[in-house]
């Protein structure tokens, strides 16, 4: 079952499988192991990042970010598109 999934995902290019632990990272924030991590973009102040870094995180965290967010500044007005 594995190896046809991980085919699938080479096919369509589909990077990394939830649920293959073998393309686990570690967030950044909680340091959980989780097979899907957000980049978010965060400011870093040091010369080698000048206008801030990406940093992975869990799907766990992100929603935990977006909360203490809209408490702080209201929720986002959403975009018509």
């Amino acid at each position: 079952m594995a190896l046809s999934t991980e085919k699938f995902n080479n096919e369509k290019n589909l990077h990394p499988c939830v649920g293959d632990e073998s393309n686990m990272a570690d967030c950044d924030l909680c340091t959980r192991a989780r097979p899907t991590l957000y980049p978010i973009k965060a400011p870093v102040h040091n010369l080698t990042y000048p206008e801030g870094a990406y940093k992975g995180v869990c799907d766990i965290c992100l929603e935990h970010l977006e909360k203490g967010w809209q408490e702080r500044f209201g929720s986002k007005p959403e975009e018509k598109k």
